[in-house]
């Protein structure tokens, strides 16, 4: 009777392991990725929004220290983004990257107007692939 109840102890136990296991999967639901991801991506929208309507009298500091917020919620969308369709993630990277690169051409001798305007037309450019994948997403 020993041996009985102590195979019934070891079935009890890797039936309640095998149940916390399952329930503890760190895969969230398609629902619940898009949801984190449309959360990110309304971020990236919030801060390309500050970006492109920022008054012309903020200084190109001020510029690279909202850049820096920006790569910090892209940051944000490419973590949401690994439970999400690969093809609207890679239009977001993509975009970032192309953001990033026309920021990072702007010289230190660039006048405020000329950083400005790039700034302002690189986010533009960002802010439509972001729209598109809210879009397809189907974010609201």
């Amino acid at each position: 009777m020993k041996r009985t109840s102590g195979g019934l102890a070891l079935v009890a136990t890797v039936l309640a392991v095998a149940g916390l296991a399952s329930g503890c999967s760190s895969t969230p639901s398609t629902d619940e990725a898009n949801a984190q991801y449309c959360a990110a991506l309304s971020d990236l929208q919030d801060q390309l929004a500050v970006l492109i309507n920022d008054p012309a009298s903020t200084t190109v500091d001020d510029l690279q220290s909202q850049r820096d917020e920006l790569r910090d919620a892209a940051h944000a969308v490419d973590e949401a983004a690994e439970d999400v369709d690969q093809a609207v993630a890679q239009e977001v990277t993509a975009a970032a990257q192309e953001f990033e690169d026309a920021v990072s051409g702007i010289s230190g001798d660039s006048s405020l107007q000329e950083a400005t305007a790039t700034y302002r037309q690189a986010a533009n450019d960002y802010k439509v692939a972001v729209q598109s994948a809210f879009s397809e997403v189907g974010c609201s």
